[in-house]
């Protein structure tokens, strides 16, 4: 369990969701499901970055 997590986020845009980790990136994690993160044992984790409301569902190559 998670049990340093002090801070909790639901970022609008990708971007944010980005800004976000890059600001601590040592200390915080991406959420989506859920299942792995319950499961971590980590005391350096003290933020997470829940992505479940960017409606991720598809994955696009570009050319950029």
């Amino acid at each position: 369990m998670l049990s340093n997590v002090n801070e909790y986020f639901r970022p609008e845009t990708v971007e944010e969701a980005f800004e976000l980790m890059q600001r601590d990136r040592d200390h915080s994690i991406f959420l989506s499901g859920g299942t792995i993160v319950a499961l971590m044992e980590s005391s350096s984790i003290e933020k997470i970055i829940d992505l479940k409301s960017l409606r991720l569902d598809t994955v696009s190559i570009t050319e950029d």
